[in-house]
């Protein structure tokens, strides 16, 4: 399974799987968080003009994205992360997310890349 996701995305999802919290109809709705209920959201667009605060662990679509509020972790196609950042499958970076296949299990990312350096000059760069 290949999984390409980015931050902007990460948020949106962040944003929509809220709807755990509450049972709404389709359409745009807007609920401060104090009148939000258990529940689950239908088809929607869904605003929510305050901070969103999920307090226990997350997850989106079992397992595509999940957060272990235990541990501080995050896993993207895993719901067992052992690092805070586990993704389980091939990643695409840069120019070539959304746009090229990932080897399984691997990564193909654009750009210079840095190991023990935070300015890497060439396409790859080991600080020793």
């Amino acid at each position: 399974m290949f999984v390409k996701i980015n931050l902007l995305l990460a948020v949106v999802i962040l944003m929509l799987a809220c709807g755990i919290y509450g049972s709404y109809a389709a359409g745009t709705v807007s609920h401060p968080a104090s009148q939000i209920e258990p529940g689950t959201f239908g088809v929607g667009n869904f605003v929510f003009p305050q901070n969103l605060n999920i307090t226990n662990n997350f997850t989106v679509d079992a397992g595509i994205f999940y957060v272990d509020s235990n541990n501080d972790r995050v896993g993207i196609g895993t719901t067992g992360p052992k690092g805070k950042l586990d993704v389980a499958g091939g990643i695409s970076a840069g120019s070539y997310a959304g746009v090229n296949t990932p080897p399984s299990n691997g990564m193909i990312i654009s750009g210079n890349v840095g190991i023990g350096t935070t300015g890497p000059g060439n396409t790859l760069e080991i600080a020793v």
